[in-house]
């Protein structure tokens, strides 16, 4: 029998998907075994808070299952993908605009990523970066390292961020200049794994952050701040992931730069994780609000923090695929579900106010906001949000849904030839021949072996039918009910 723990964070895209992971679990000989006709039930489960859907599957794309956690994805606008073909290697590009038709690249290097915007790629092969154009087919940059480069990403739509064992360089994409060394890296970062860098938009503040060491407990993250405007490393905090972001609060006429980190607990117990919001704009490091919160699993971690300013949210995602959302003013916790029960390893935010994740086993998934859901949970959970997050978001623009792409129907050269069919002839009255006389459908029904023929709707629609044409015979009768007409 199934717990309502696990009913409740049920990996669901759809009804058909929610009942065959719940039948997994409730053998077909018990009575919570579902079928696919009790849709109203799945439909009932997915009407949650934050909405859970699945886009696309990598495999689907001849993404080889060793592979998949090769891809990458800098946006919600395109997904970059390693196929092997035979001896050879392949770069696969998916346009989440047209995700059917994708476009491969004899391309055969260590990483690829995608610009977040435009039809250009980046490319590293040990310690040589490269920046192509996809569209125009031509070498854009090139950039040889004198170390080795352990992590890189997009950090804007004009700049790269990467760095080596000991430093941290930006390279810009618009004009011929070399990468730019930005700071040297603390000595205590180099036991980890660096998993991210972010940066403020007015690039004064960076960031550096870490992943738990293999075979480790209790790990609480590593972050490393650097201050571009006065040339010096602020401090070092406790964290596995962060963002940069201006908000303006209530009452302020101007927005406020705030880093926003997660970090777990060091003292037992462990899986008691904390989201911290600090103020940036003096300079110095001030803190505004710490929400405390449960890991469910003791060995998870956050990998993914962002703010989205439309909303007034904040989205923790972790490692195991559990996502937390936060009101960025009160750093309250809204609401927390397991959107996938296989660990991500690429999470993205979207446009449309949610966030985009890609799992191990290659199902790329998106958690949005059921509004009037939301308003209604947290009406009965935080009674004093309400409010606030009512008129926030009633004042947000409803952007038009854009059109699907329509597909051309093939063109016809010729003109089909429809060949005459004497026996479709239609008659003043039926052609009197020797057929066998055919059974009326109402006194045939009652014996159907199917239940849902047996339904008063049902009952009621064919003993309203009148019979099929027959060989007229005066002396024929119909046994039936008196509404049902007869020859």
């Amino acid at each position: 029998m199934l717990t309502q723990r696990y009913r409740l964070k049920a990996f669901f895209t759809s009804p058909q998907a929610f009942i065959h992971r719940y039948n997994q679990f409730a053998p077909s000989s018990s009575p919570f075994f579902l079928d696919l006709s009790s849709q109203n039930i799945a439909r009932a489960v997915m009407s949650f808070p934050l909405k859970v859907k699945e886009l696309l599957q990598l495999s689907d794309y001849g993404v080889q299952k060793d592979l998949i956690q090769d891809s990458t994805m800098q946006s919600d606008n395109f997904i970059v993908c390693r196929v092997k073909t035979g001896n050879s290697s392949q770069v696969t590009i998916i346009d989440m605009a047209d995700p059917l038709n994708p476009e491969s690249k004899p391309i055969s290097v260590g990483s690829v990523i995608m610009h977040p915007s435009q039809r250009i790629i980046a490319c590293r092969n040990a310690s040589v970066l490269g920046i192509f154009d996809v569209e125009k087919e031509i070498k854009l940059k090139e950039h040889r390292s004198n170390a080795k480069i352990v992590f890189w990403k997009w950090l804007d739509e004009e700049t790269i961020g990467f760095c080596t064992l000991s430093n941290a360089f930006t390279w810009s994409l618009n004009d011929n200049s070399q990468p730019v060394k930005m700071f040297k890296l603390l000595e205590s970062l180099a036991p980890h794994a660096i998993v991210n860098y972010e940066k403020s938009d007015d690039r004064i503040w960076h960031a550096i952050m870490t992943g738990p060491r293999p075979n480790v407990t209790k790990e609480v993250g590593i972050m490393q701040l650097y201050n571009a405007a006065s040339g010096y490393i602020s401090q070092q905090l406790d964290g596995f992931a962060a963002c940069f972001c201006k908000y303006t609060f209530k009452g302020q006429s101007s927005p406020t730069t705030l880093l926003v980190h997660c970090t777990k607990s060091k003292t037992n117990p462990h899986n008691k994780g904390k989201l911290c919001v600090k103020d940036m704009n003096s300079g110095s490091i001030q803190n505004i609000a710490e929400e405390p919160f449960i890991f469910e699993f003791e060995d998870d971690f956050p990998t993914f923090v962002q703010a989205n300013l439309t909303f007034g949210v904040i989205y923790l995602a972790s490692k195991k695929g559990i996502v937390h959302l936060f009101d960025i003013e009160s750093s309250m916790r809204l609401y927390s579900i397991r959107f996938s029960q296989i660990p991500l390893f690429a999470v993205t935010s979207s446009e449309n106010g949610g966030i985009i994740g890609i799992n191990e086993s290659g199902q790329v998934l998106s958690v949005t906001i059921n509004h009037g859901t939301m308003l209604k949970y947290i009406g009965k959970t935080k009674p004093t949000l309400v409010s606030m997050l009512y008129t926030r978001w009633s004042a947000i623009p409803k952007s038009p849904k854009k059109p699907l792409p329509r597909k051309k129907p093939p063109r016809v050269t010729q003109r089909p030839v429809v060949p005459s069919a004497p026996s479709l002839a239609l008659y003043d009255e039926p052609p009197v021949t020797a057929a066998a006389p055919v059974i009326p459908t109402a006194p045939v029904f009652p014996s159907a072996p199917r239940a849902p023929l047996m339904i008063p709707p049902s009952q009621i629609h064919l003993y309203a039918m009148p019979p099929p044409y027959s060989p007229r015979d005066e002396t024929a009768t119909v046994k039936g009910p008196k509404n049902c007409i007869s020859k």
